[in-house]
């Protein structure tokens, strides 16, 4: 059963261009404009019959005003959520990969700052998504051995550390307890998990003795993978504190973005 519009009557009352009435509707602006000039009525109204079914459920016949530009607001937002993700997932790629400064104690790199500012910005979701993609895009585009998703696992948790802790509100307190807490459970934990996973299937040193338990290789890589985190921790702390609380940065690229 179809419902009959009057349109011109309909777009006076509710104050709608013919444009959020097309988007409204899903009918084309032309065919809208070819029914209203075909069934032009000596006493100047238009109509033409609208399906029921293009009507939300449950609501009364008609059209609110204002319904498609919040769909457009929402279709916007979700453009600008995903190409900002994409931005810093790419940044971090490079940062990791390209700018590191390396030590002859650890290899003191950036690549933490990108997906620091998507959790400031988007929260525990945004910091776990860009986490994790830009680790999946590193490890196909340079791939230093075979790809693990473990490191991809770790890479979101971190992510969604930074979101939990620095999205809303940060200080120096927040920045330092968000390092801390991926140190202890990314870093030394799973991290340093993954690798002894890797080495822990037969190895076997000059002495004789037999290090193939995968707990033994933990042991083992604890105390060097020690003092490279607790240098990393303070990098990190105080290269955030300044981004966020000396420059704001996350400030400003939200204003500039609009997000």
């Amino acid at each position: 059963m179809a419902i009959i519009v009057n349109v011109d009557v309909m777009l006076a009352k509710r104050k709608m261009s013919v444009t959020e009435l097309s988007e409204r509707v899903g009918i084309t602006m032309a065919n809208i404009s070819k029914k209203r000039t075909r069934a032009r009525h000596p006493h100047g109204n238009a109509e033409f019959h609208l399906p029921r079914a293009r009507l939300p459920a449950g609501r009364p016949a008609g059209i609110r005003a204002g319904q498609g530009g919040k769909f457009l607001n929402k279709t916007k937002k979700r453009i600008r959520f995903l190409a900002c993700i994409a931005m810093l997932s790419a940044m971090q790629v490079v940062l990791s990969r390209f700018l590191s400064i390396q030590t002859p104690v650890v290899k003191i790199g950036f690549g933490f700052v990108p997906v620091m500012f998507a959790g400031a910005l988007y929260g525990a979701g945004g910091g776990a998504l860009a986490g994790a993609l830009s680790d999946v895009v590193g490890a196909l585009l340079f791939p230093s051995g075979s790809y693990f998703p473990g490191y991809t696992l770790t890479a979101a948790l971190s992510g969604a550390v930074y979101g939990w802790m620095l999205r809303g509100r940060h200080n120096l307190v927040r920045i330092l307890l968000a390092y801390v807490v991926t140190t202890l459970s990314v870093t030394l934990g799973l991290n340093t998990f993954w690798i002894a996973l890797g080495r822990g299937y037969l190895y076997v040193d000059a002495a004789g003795r037999d290090f193939s338990n995968v707990w033994i290789q933990f042991a083992a890589l604890l105390p060097t993978r020690l003092t490279q985190a607790g240098i990393m921790l303070a990098v990190q702390t105080i290269v955030t504190f300044l981004l966020l609380e000396v420059l704001h940065l996350d400030a400003r690229i939200q204003e500039t973005f609009q997000l």
